[in-house]
């Protein structure tokens, strides 16, 4: 009988805690359970944290002033494949997140895109849409967001505020009056305003039936984007509080004419280019006074970012700009945030806590205590491996087949090797048109050239020229840097020799071998031919200017966070204990990777380091306690 009473007053609590509410827009407010609301809300993305510092970040934003949490959903972080999806995997777990959330009393905006920028690769789209007409009124394109949204309500559905959680508003595509603006030769106006609607109506037929509003950049009233991204019946967020004029703007013109005012990204930092003099900072003073000024206005908002995080592995998109195809992003996603990439406080941090707690009156909790980082010291890099010989003994290319872009072989992104015999002498120039993005060409294992098509000039060679002796091999390496993320360019993302391989204008057809360089298979290579001695000695011969494995053990008798110092290295990626870390480059200004300390571990460690530069040889990397930046 006891037994049963606990079983009853347990299942009463729990039904207490999850107890319906209710979120609305009514007399030029946003309504909590029938009182006012004001958003005060930090944008964080689950995939760029580590799942074991998900709660910590929270809180961290919580103990800044943050009373909401807003989250993009990236699609293709979630469909790798088009028959697989992933909502459990590590930091895949998008309603483990929101329920962490609602556990610190927090609320959620939703953002699922399908579209979402971020600086994200090919700003969250799954590669194989490559080809559709994307942010259209194209039915192809439509029917694949209705299966996408449908499996995203199928995650949240029971944590709407409604249902006794705590999603208040879910937004609707990101930013479409900027592209709608570059696409007006491309689309017609009814096109691009059928789409919104007809998206928004599968926001609603697959069960969004919660506030649901767009968000669009301001720039002045005459050329508000809003006027192209939004649409009747929904509510208009704009961007930016530099144009709180166009906010007010907007809303009296396509929402209700009173309010409320609400800012979806306002801009507590920017993100960072390879090739850029520094990484961002914002200037803390300044910023402080001009969050005191809104905070004294009427207006709600969201710091984007309250953190960034990381874009391990290959996640990191790219910019176009004129001079140049692709602009990549950085691998830290710090964004200059009030909390540091791994999750530190910053100056900023103490300032805008402060300014929140001295205009609100608010008791805010303490903050918690920081993760522990550490330097390791010298790891010595026991192995390094000629690629193209690790490549012969481990990897299996594609044998006697035509180059195509990576889309044509299914690789979403990473390397591919396209490498040819010629039992004739050939000689004639190599077009350069379509190898997208970073491609090195070698000749009897030398390098050639490198086309860089993020140099600031611009200046990428129409041609290479080639003369290939008999019986030689032609060696091309092409990284995909990033699917451009924003912009008309979004419909101009394919990877690889996207036109083929052309020598003195004729196409060179099929007999090549075709290698998918992946993360894993890298590591698999590197453990396989360590423990094969007569190979790895003679697969240890260096050999400059190629593409290089390198590997090693550590051994750690604590952990913690760190960051690996990659002065000295060229060009590559990182692998720690099988995570991908994600790429670095010479160029900077990010010249270390951040290691989670909850990817350590007490005893022995891995390191892989695929480098494909290689100006010189590498025999030790050290760790630091703290990031290493110009």
């Amino acid at each position: 009988m006891r037994k049963l009473l606990l079983l009853i007053v347990t299942i009463l609590l729990l039904c207490g805690s999850s107890k319906a509410q209710s979120f609305e827009i009514r007399d030029g407010a946003f309504m909590l359970n029938g009182k006012p609301m004001r958003i005060y809300g930090g944008e964080m993305h689950y995939a760029r944290i580590p799942r074991e510092y998900w709660q910590h970040r929270i809180q961290m934003a919580k103990a800044m002033g943050c009373n909401t949490l807003s989250i993009y959903v990236m699609w293709n972080y979630h469909q790798p494949a088009p028959d697989k999806w992933d909502w459990s995997s590590d930091n895949h777990d998008l309603r483990a997140f929101v329920e962490l959330v609602k556990a610190e009393g927090m609320y959620i905006v939703l953002r699922p895109g399908p579209y979402v920028c971020a600086e994200w690769d090919f700003g969250g789209f799954p590669y194989w849409l490559v080809n559709q007409k994307l942010r259209s009124n194209d039915k192809t394109y439509l029917d694949s967001c209705r299966v996408y949204l449908q499996q995203v309500f199928k995650q949240v559905d029971g944590l709407f505020i409604e249902q006794g959680g705590n999603i208040i508003m879910t937004q609707v595509e990101n930013e479409y009056g900027s592209f709608s603006f570059d696409m007006q030769f491309k689309l017609s106006h009814k096109n691009r305003k059928e789409y919104l609607e007809n998206l928004a109506a599968i926001f609603r037929e697959v069960g969004f039936k919660n506030t649901l509003f767009t968000c669009d950049g301001g720039i002045v009233p005459v050329v508000n984007f809003a006027r192209l991204g939004h649409i009747k019946g929904l509510f208009p967020g704009t961007n930016d509080s530099k144009f709180l004029s166009v906010a007010h703007h907007t809303v009296r013109k396509f929402y209700n004419k009173k309010g409320p005012y609400y800012i979806p990204e306002e801009y507590a930092g920017w993100f960072t280019h390879w090739g850029d003099a520094h990484v961002f900072h914002r200037d803390v003073e300044k910023y402080k006074k001009h969050i005191e000024e809104l905070l004294k206005t009427d207006f709600s908002f969201c710091y984007y970012m309250v953190h960034g995080g990381t874009n391990f592995g290959f996640w990191s998109g790219t910019n176009h700009r004129a001079k140049n195809d692709v602009w990549p992003v950085i691998t830290s996603y710090d964004y200059g945030a009030p909390i540091d990439e791994a999750g530190n406080r910053t100056p900023l941090y103490d300032s805008l806590r402060a300014v929140y707690q001295r205009q609100t009156g608010e008791k805010l909790a303490d903050v918690p205590a920081p993760v522990p980082s550490m330097g390791i010291g010298q790891i010595d890099l026991k192995v390094s491996l000629s690629f193209w010989g690790a490549r012969e003994y481990v990897f299996s290319p594609f044998i006697r087949r035509t180059p195509g872009s990576f889309e044509q072989f299914k690789v979403r992104d990473g390397y591919m090797l396209f490498e040819k015999f010629f039992d004739q002498e050939k000689s004639g120039k190599l077009s350069t048109s379509g190898l997208t993005d970073y491609t090195l060409i070698y000749i009897k294992d030398s390098l050639i050239s490198t086309i860089d098509r993020n140099r600031p000039s611009g200046e990428v060679p129409a041609f290479v020229s080639l003369n290939i002796p008999k019986g030689s091999m032609l060696r091309i390496l092409i990284e995909n840097e990033g699917r451009i993320n924003f912009g008309k360019h979004l419909w101009s993302n394919d990877k690889g020799p996207i036109n083929g391989i052309r020598i003195g204008g004729k196409l060179e057809g099929d007999d090549w071998m075709i290698t998918d360089i992946s993360p894993e298979n890298i590591t698999a290579a590197t453990r396989w031919i360590s423990k094969e001695t007569s190979l790895k000695h003679w697969l240890q011969i260096y050999h400059a200017d190629q593409p290089i494995l390198y590997s090693g053990e550590f051994h750690l008798t604590d952990t913690a966070d760190t960051y690996l110092d990659m002065h000295g290295f060229g060009k590559g990626f990182v692998m720690v204990n099988g995570h991908n870390l994600g790429r670095y480059w010479e160029i900077g200004p990010q010249f270390s990777l951040y290691v989670p300390g909850v990817w350590l571990k007490k005893g022995e460690n891995e390191i892989v380091i695929f480098d494909q530069l290689n100006h010189k040889q590498m025999h030790s990397i050290s760790a630091t306690a703290k990031p290493v930046n110009r």
